[in-house]
């Protein structure tokens, strides 16, 4: 399986401000699903701003191209201040897949993982 990159790593060119963050949750998923066959986890990436909490970019493995081209429009631009909640029903509704559950367990993991590096980052900030 070869892996294809078209992006361009350019140390004069940054794609993302200072103010975000990348966190990343893999989640075990069933091997009776295409993608637990051939990965046997999901794994979902975000990028968020820190100074806004809105998803700036999202990644996602899965087979199709279409499904994560899908989950980014679904994420990219959430504010997380709404609650993982709100996002963890939108998937719900549009996101039909058999490995849904676990998508909501990464996207929970996410979550949590943020918040916890937003709070020690923020105590970082203030005894400086």
């Amino acid at each position: 399986m070869s892996i294809e990159s078209n992006i361009d790593i350019n140390p004069n060119k940054k794609t993302y401000d200072d103010h975000t963050v990348y966190i990343m949750s893999y989640v075990k998923i069933p091997e009776s699903t295409p993608v637990g066959i051939i990965y046997g986890f999901v794994a979902i990436g975000f990028i968020i701003n820190y100074k806004t909490d809105i998803i700036e970019d999202s990644s996602i493995t899965f087979i199709s191209d279409e499904v994560k081209r899908f989950f980014k429009d679904l994420t990219v631009g959430f504010n997380l201040k709404n609650g993982i909640e709100e996002l963890e029903n939108i998937v719900k509704l549009r996101l039909n897949v058999a490995s849904q559950k676990s998508i909501c367990v990464a996207l929970r993991d996410i979550d949590k993982k943020y918040q916890r590096w937003k709070q020690d980052e923020m105590k970082k900030l203030q005894t400086h």
